[in-house]
């Protein structure tokens, strides 16, 4: 699934979040089911990217400390 489909799935809530982080240049993301993420300004090694369109991101939490 695209980054644009993962982000028109979120609620209502979960997207004022992600763009009060936007507007703000901070970090922020929602935590998908198995551990996947949708999130802007997304830094740390923590998360691998799948796909990432300016400031957003998808992709999964790392929970191996493996960026690979």
């Amino acid at each position: 699934m695209s980054l644009k489909s993962k982000l028109d799935d979120l609620t209502v809530k979960e997207r004022r979040r992600l763009m009060h982080a936007f507007e703000m240049h901070i970090s922020q993301y929602v935590q998908l089911p198995d551990n996947y993420f949708v999130g802007v300004n997304i830094t740390t090694s923590s998360f691998k990217i799948i796909e990432q369109t300016g400031a957003w991101s998808y992709g999964k939490i790392n929970l191996t400390g493996d960026n690979k």
